[in-house]
């Protein structure tokens, strides 16, 4: 009981202190709000440009998918998703200011900070040769036997 009611003066007095002193006062409360307005932005960028084609698909940003290959299952997209992605691609392509006024109605965020985002493009093709590459890193990390051909790969 004597350790517990010495615990509660100490915190009492630093609560005190705390409390008295403004510097640490406003300190405590404009660090953390400092950190998410400068982190914040940056972060909102990459996301902005990262989900444009998402957007202005009309689906969830977490799409499951990265280029033209789900992450799910490793299978290729339906032929409809592959085409609205590409129709995506040239709308962004052809009319960027456009694009930005319909990404900053679905997202909310300022015209000025829309103006500095980078739009992007998703990238539909497959050359052999990136298959190439990552059937040979691989084969390398032993997680495959042998290397398959790219023509193998791209034609299934």
């Amino acid at each position: 009981m004597i350790e517990l009611h010495a615990v509660l003066t100490i915190a009492y007095r630093d609560l005190v202190k705390f409390l008295r002193d403004p510097a640490r006062l406003v300190s405590t409360f404009i660090f953390p709000l400092l950190f998410i307005v400068i982190l914040g932005g940056a972060v909102l960028i990459h996301e902005i440009g990262h989900f444009v084609t998402a957007r202005l698909l009309g689906v969830r940003p977490h799409l499951p998918a990265h280029e033209h290959i789900s992450r799910l299952s490793g299978s290729r997209m339906p032929r409809d998703v592959v085409a609205a992605m590409a129709e995506a691609n040239e709308f962004v392509a052809k009319d960027p200011v456009k694009s930005r006024e319909i990404l900053g109605r679905a997202t909310h965020v300022p015209p000025d900070v829309l103006a500095s985002a980078v739009l992007s493009t998703v990238r539909l093709d497959l050359p052999p040769s990136d298959v190439d590459y990552w059937s040979q890193i691989l084969v390398d990390q032993k997680v495959i036997q042998r290397r398959p051909s790219a023509s193998s790969v791209l034609n299934n």
